[in-house]
C-alpha cells in the first residue's frame, strides 16, 4: 500500500474538520422563518366542503372564516350544510356522527390554521340567514378534535365530552333530535363515560 502523501492528508484533515464544523455547529439552532398558517378563504372553505358533503347528499348553504371571541378565541371555521329537501329528524341524528367524522379531521388537516370547527345541520328550507337555528351542530377545537376516535365515529364519546370538556366541544341539538333512538341510546351511555 502506497503512504499517503503530506498533501493529501492536509487536504483529508481540511475536509473532515469541515464537516464536523458542521454537524456540530455552534451557532445555535435555527430560527424559524416559517409564517403562521394563512387562514383560508371563504370560497376555498365551500369548494373543500361540498367535496366533502356530496356523498351524504347536503349542499353548502353556507361557510365562512372568522375569528373566535375569546376566553375560546381562535380561527373559526364555520360550515352549514342543508339538504335538498326535508328530511325526518331520525336521519339528521343518524347522519350527525358520520358527517362529523368526514368534515372535522379533514378540515383541520387541511387547514392548520383553523382552531375551531362550527359544524351545522340546517333546516331544508331555512333563509339562510345567520339567526337561523340549526337542526344540530357541533363547535369543536382541534384539542378537543384530537380527544375523538373519529374513525370509531362513537356519538355517546363526543356527547360525553360535550358534557365534560365543554371548553372544547359544545353540541346543539333541536327539533326533536334528543327523542330520536340513536340520541337516547347515546345521551344514555355517555352518562357512564368520563371525558
Amino acid at each position: 500500500m502506497k503512504p499517503i502523501s503530506i498533501m493529501a492528508r492536509a487536504v483529508l484533515f481540511t475536509a473532515v474538520t469541515i464537516v464536523a464544523a458542521g454537524c456540530g455547529s455552534s451557532s445555535g439552532p435555527a430560527q424559524s422563518t416559517a409564517t403562521p398558517p394563512t387562514p383560508p378563504t371563504d370560497q376555498a372553505v365551500a369548494q373543500t366542503a361540498k367535496q366533502l358533503l356530496a356523498p351524504f347528499h347536503l349542499l353548502v348553504q353556507r361557510s365562512s372564516v372568522g375569528e373566535k371571541p375569546d376566553p375560546r378565541g381562535g380561527s373559526e371555521l364555520n360550515l352549514y350544510a342543508q339538504p335538498p329537501s326535508d328530511q325526518s329528524v331520525a336521519l339528521y341524528a343518524q347522519r350527525f356522527m358520520p358527517l362529523a367524522a368526514k368534515v372535522v379531521p379533514t378540515l383541520f388537516a387541511k387547514y392548520p390554521g383553523i382552531t375551531w370547527i362550527d359544524l351545522c345541520q340546517e333546516p331544508a328550507k331555512s333563509s339562510g340567514t345567520w339567526e337561523t337555528v340549526p337542526v344540530t351542530r357541533l363547535e369543536i377545537s382541534r384539542t378537543g378534535s384530537g380527544r375523538v376516535d373519529w374513525e370509531r365515529g362513537d356519538l355517546a364519546r363526543v356527547l360525553a365530552l360535550n358534557r365534560t370538556r365543554p371548553l372544547e366541544v359544545a353540541i346543539e341539538w333541536h327539533n326533536g333530535i334528543g327523542s330520536t333512538p340513536v340520541w337516547r341510546t347515546a345521551t344514555s351511555e355517555a352518562l357512564k363515560l368520563g371525558g
